[in-house]
This record gives structure tokens, C-alpha cells and sequence, in this order.
């Protein structure tokens, strides 16, 4: 877990006050390391929780013009890197984050089609003067966004935007019932008026005049189903379980497995301890 935030400026330069305080708010996410970025009218903050790449993962991580902030891990990030180095880009960390920055400068309409991880991550675009913001598939990493007095303010939790706010916003009745109803509130509202999620597969773009345009870059009804065998299926399945449990085993630090007693985390654990031996 990581924290990430920032504050895209319609007229005025970015306050680093304001970045340090929105960064402080979130630090909590990420104990090992906290960094900045500034250009003008834009600036990005991370918090970090080292996993990949612990001594030369810092961020935001800038090259080429682009500046990221990523709260995540690109699970196929190893794979990813080899596509993006046979089309000529250089990479100066081994951290999985870096993929996102090269996939967009190579592809920038379908680079997020990719990526296979839990994410959420601000990449500004300085030639094109524009700052994206997404979510990953179903929306593992939280991130949240307002627009206030000429600003577009963003982070990983909402606390990080209420302690710059020049105001404490109203409290969002629809969302309120929903969440005494539920003990959560779903979709863009939250319990905070003005205050907004990104919803899970999405993909925001803000210009330099702060008009945002959205795209819903997945979705799970898209996916078409075919006659198979029980063989065929269970083959099929038995090599992606595989693969995936490959890609969430990579990390330059110890890791364990939850167990709660059920199916699903035991399924888990057998074949975590086998690759372990």
C-alpha cells in the first residue's frame, strides 16, 4: 500500500505546503520513503511502502516528460519490461510502477489494456499539458478527486484533500443513507459533497483547463463466453492459476499469506508453499 495525491492548478503555481500536508495526511500508507514533483501549475506526491525494487523505486518517477505517482503493483511487470525495452525504452528503476510510465509514452490510447495489477496512479503529461488519473480493473486502490477554487485536488484517501480544502465540504445525505444502510457508499458520490471516486476501470483525463473526459477502459460484461470441455476448462484455468500466482509472488521483501479458515485462502496457501521450497 502506497499514498499518492497532488493538486493540478487552473491559474496559480502548486503550493509545496500543500503537498507536504496532503503527503503527511497519507503517510500513514507508506512509511519508507516520500517524495515530490513540481512543473508549473502542477505537483504530485507519493508516500511509499517499498516491495519492489526497495533502494531505487523513489517517486514520482520522471522521464521524457511524464511524471508519475502510483499507489500499486503491475504484477507483469517483468514481461511488460521486455516488451517496452524491444520498443526502444529505457528504463532507469527496476520498479514495477516504471512499466506504467513507458506503456502510456509507447501507446497511449490502449496502454492500460496491459497492465495486469491493482493500481491507481496520476501521470502528467507536460507537452500535452494534461494529468491522468486511473483505477485498476475493480478498483483495489482507492483514489478520490475534487475541484475547488481553480484546482483539481486528488489522493488516495480523502483526508489528504480535506486538509487543504478552503473549506469543509457538506455532508452527502444520498451517500450517508446508503452507507448507514450498507456500512459503505458505492459509485461516484461519496460521503462528502464535491468530492468524487474514480470508479474502478476508469480512466480520467484533465486538460490544462481542467475539463475532464472519462473512458471505461474494461469491463467484465465484455467478455464473451464459449463452448468448452471440462478438459480443455480445467487446463486452461490450472495455467492462468499459475501464472498469476508468479506474478504476486514477485517482491524484494518477505510475504505471508492470510489464512481465514476457508476454501479460498487454502486453495492459496498449497501452492504458495509449494514454489516456496
Amino acid at each position: 500500500m502506497c499514498g499518492i495525491a497532488g493538486i493540478f492548478s487552473l491559474t496559480s503555481e502548486v503550493s509545496s505546503t500543500q503537498l507536504e500536508k496532503m503527503a503527511a495526511a497519507i503517510a500513514h500508507r507508506g512509511p519508507d520513503d516520500m517524495g515530490y514533483w513540481q512543473a508549473p501549475k502542477m505537483g504530485l506526491a507519493q508516500t511509499r511502502l517499498s516491495i519492489i525494487d526497495l533502494s531505487g523505486g523513489h517517486q514520482p518517477l520522471v522521464q521524457g516528460g511524464l511524471a508519475l505517482a502510483a499507489n500499486g503493483e503491475v504484477y507483469n511487470h517483468i514481461e511488460l519490461r521486455e516488451w517496452l525495452e524491444e520498443q526502444g525504452r529505457q528504463f532507469a528503476t527496476h520498479s514495477d510502477s516504471e512499466t506504467i510510465l513507458h506503456a502510456y509514452a509507447v501507446d497511449p490510447q490502449g496502454y492500460l489494456d496491459r497492465l495486469r495489477g491493482m493500481y491507481a496512479f496520476a501521470l502528467f503529461d507536460e507537452q500535452a499539458k494534461t494529468l491522468t488519473l486511473a483505477r485498476d480493473r475493480l478498483g483495489i486502490k482507492p483514489l478520490f478527486y475534487t475541484q475547488v477554487d481553480g484546482q483539481l485536488l486528488f489522493a488516495s484517501e480523502i483526508k489528504a484533500l480535506l486538509v487543504v480544502m478552503p473549506r469543509t465540504p457538506q455532508i452527502n445525505p444520498a451517500a450517508l443513507y446508503q452507507y448507514l444502510e450498507n456500512q459503505f457508499s458505492s459509485g461516484r458520490e461519496t460521503l462528502f459533497e464535491g468530492i468524487y471516486r474514480v470508479l474502478p476501470s476508469e480512466v480520467m483525463t484533465i486538460d490544462h483547463q481542467l475539463n475532464i473526459s472519462r473512458r471505461q477502459y474494461w469491463d467484465a460484461n465484455s467478455i464473451a463466453a464459449r463452448e468448452t470441455d471440462f478438459d480443455t476448462a480445467q487446463a486452461e484455468f490450472n495455467e492462468l492459476f499459475d501464472t498469476v500466482m508468479v506474478e504476486h509472488m514477485r517482491a524484494d521483501v518477505p510475504f505471508g499469506l492470510f489464512l481465514s479458515g476457508g476454501t479460498n485462502t487454502a486453495i492459496l496457501a498449497s501452492p504458495l508453499s509449494r514454489r516456496q521450497d
